[in-house]
């Protein structure tokens, strides 16, 4: 086998594959950049939002600059805070409410001053008024407003929670407009995702059924979520819906297991496969594998109800995030202790799958070198039948290119299938042409023809 990599990347492979079962994979299988995140609140690759615009002389309070907010001492700002509660809760007409909330999006992008103004009662009135307002424009404001807060709060008092805005922004994405649902979803999405982290990562945040029971978070807020994956729904407002499950999957445990649905699935490799916008593809293809990640019996759903040409025609995709999700569901798929013959056939009948493999081996990414390696070596843990096929599209000159890089997962990887091979692999075909040689009447004195095609098997056999 191919030499080269030691230290962290041989111990972590070494620890990984002196067990035997599939799931001790699990370190090698995942990088920490697949459970990566990104905010859903104004993420462009979901939508591009114009900066927001306001008539200062149409305001009627001076107009503070974020900087000059961020100065202000403790009186001036909660008599500033005053002013602008009045003019938006006042009977003014509805333009110049508008042109308030306006205004109010410029101070809502840094840390501190969100900080302070989710955590005023300005957040209070701005939910009140959303489940009051009816004007599509006010309720896209207030939505945006409060969105961008909760993006960027670092810290959100429970205080809020008792003022209904889940339930609140749960029925506001029954909306007739579609631009009324792209900003509701952001905002519950970006929420979600704040009270899911804030639950895991503080020391007394308490269980997931004790934050879902103090923010009124129930089966009916994943299903409005769900709802919105549906087919002739604004491919947009759907995008965030992704985004949202993407990010709360990340999470795993109980908050991943929320959206851990055959119906779910459904939905979203309906709109994989539907869909012609490239980012919102590789939303939903990461969204998926993260959930298989999760949920082993949707692995198994994935395999018997879509197949395998889910995840396999897109290995040599032009976006890097979408063979990053390829290569990971085929990863869950072939690791499956219990895979079915008919989804070993189907790898087995795919012609792209090895030349796929070997492409990835040469990737720009060094985290998609490394999982192509995994996946050879789960194949050949599949079947022995794959080293031959993966040795004759030059697989051993790959894994001496591989051996020379740095990079420490993918030294990992390359140990691991050194390891597979010379522990396992190249004992077993050796133990079966020494069986088939055995035999009366083999094949002995003809070539060992008959024992070297008792060695590889069928490559969907074991």
């Amino acid at each position: 086998a191919p030499g080269g990599g030691g230290g962290a990347a041989d111990a972590l492979a070494s620890a990984v594959l002196t067990m035997d079962s599939a799931s001790q994979l699990e370190a090698l299988m995942w990088h920490p950049s697949d459970t990566a995140v990104k905010p859903i609140v104004a993420n462009r690759r979901i939508e591009r939002l114009p900066e927001p615009k306001f008539d200062a002389k149409a305001l009627p309070f001076p107009a503070l600059s974020l900087q000059d907010l961020l100065k202000a001492d403790h009186k001036d700002l909660e008599a500033f805070l005053t002013h602008i509660y009045r003019a938006i809760a006042s009977a003014a007409p509805l333009k110049d409410k508008v042109n308030v909330l306006s205004y109010f999006e410029t101070l809502c992008t840094d840390n501190n001053a969100a900080n302070s103004l989710i955590n005023s009662s300005l957040t209070i009135l701005f939910i009140r008024m959303m489940r009051n307002a009816r004007a599509p424009a006010l309720r896209i404001k207030l939505a945006s407003v409060m969105g961008l807060l909760v993006r960027h709060a670092t810290y959100i008092a429970e205080e809020l929670s008792q003022a209904g805005v889940i339930e609140i922004l749960t029925e506001a994405l029954k909306d007739k407009s579609e631009r009324v649902r792209r900003r509701v979803m952001a905002t519950l999405g970006e929420l979600l995702f704040y009270i899911a982290t804030t639950q895991q990562d503080v020391p007394d945040g308490g269980t997931v059924q004790e934050a879902a029971d103090v923010w009124q978070i129930n089966s009916g807020t994943m299903a409005a979520v769900g709802r919105l994956l549906k087919p002739q729904e604004d491919e947009v407002a759907q995008h965030y819906a992704v985004k949202t499950i993407e990010n709360i999957s990340s999470q795993g445990g109980e908050w991943a297991a929320r959206f851990c649905s055959e119906d779910m699935v459904f939905s979203l490799v309906q709109i994989y496969n539907a869909t012609k916008n490239e980012n919102l593809k590789a939303t939903v293809a990461s969204t998926i594998s993260r959930l298989l990640r999760h949920s082993p019996t949707l692995v198994g759903f994935v395999v018997d109800k879509v197949g395998v040409r889910l995840f396999l025609g897109d290995l040599m995709d032009s976006n890097s995030k979408v063979q990053t999700a390829a290569v990971n569901m085929l990863n869950l798929v072939v690791s499956q202790p219990d895979l079915s013959m008919r989804a070993k056939a189907a790898l087995s009948e795919d012609r792209s799958l090895v030349p796929s493999l070997m492409a990835l081996l040469d990737h720009s990414l060094l985290v998609l070198r490394a999982k192509a390696v995994v996946a050879v070596l789960l194949l050949c843990r599949l079947s022995t039948r794959w080293l031959l096929e993966t040795v004759k599209a030059k697989l051993i000159p790959a894994i001496e290119r591989l051996s020379k890089e740095k990079d420490e997962y993918l030294q990992a990887a390359v140990q691991a299938l050194r390891y597979e091979l010379s522990a396992r692999v190249v004992p077993s075909i050796c133990a079966s042409i020494t069986e088939e040689l055995a035999r009366p009447g083999s094949s002995r004195g003809r070539g060992g023809g008959g024992a070297a095609a008792a060695a590889g098997g069928g490559v969907a056999g074991g």
